[in-house]
């Protein structure tokens, strides 16, 4: 994996532009995450305190193998979302952290848009070879996405289904 310092990484494309998460986004974030409609879909779907975001922040300036992301419309400063790959180790990586938080930008594509760029920053600039992610079996509008930019169903453990996507371009 190449040396990057993650507080200094920006994606963009035509449509959207991928900031890295700042200390003084958290209280956004969790506030998205915290919503009903966004939460229901989580594995953990507990209420997240302003201390345990804290702690969670703290834990994630210090881990390199994470990097977390802000979604914005390109030329834009709204924040409307968050998007992640995490956990990654020997070329491997998680999904996860997704929401589209501000509702007025669902259904217009920018969601689908955040998931590719985050794939390909993934596989060329991280090197990385598996990217994985956990979903809920009722989150049929996220998995709609995850297939739409090559994600497959591996298997499925009680109400979590395991999905996969390789970078086969090596």
């Amino acid at each position: 994996m190449k040396a990057l310092k993650k507080f200094d990484v920006h994606i963009s494309s035509n449509k959207v532009e991928l900031h890295p998460l700042q200390y003084a986004d958290i209280q956004l974030l969790r506030s998205w995450r915290n919503q009903d409609n966004i939460r229901s879909y989580y594995i953990s779907q507990k209420i997240i305190t302003f201390d345990e975001q804290l702690l969670w922040w703290k834990n994630y300036k210090s881990n390199k193998n994470d990097y977390m992301f802000l979604i914005q419309p390109k030329n834009s400063n709204e924040k409307i979302g968050a998007v992640g790959l995490y956990n990654i180790y020997e070329k491997e990586a998680e999904f996860g952290r997704f929401m589209i938080g501000n509702e007025q930008y669902r259904g217009q594509g920018m969601a689908l848009e955040a998931c590719k760029l985050i794939l390909q920053f993934g596989f060329t600039q991280l090197c990385l070879h598996r990217i994985y992610l956990k979903v809920i079996i009722e989150n049929i509008k996220a998995k709609r996405i995850y297939q739409q930019v090559g994600f497959k169903h591996i298997h499925t453990e009680g109400n979590v289904e395991l999905h996969e996507v390789l970078n086969l371009s090596e």
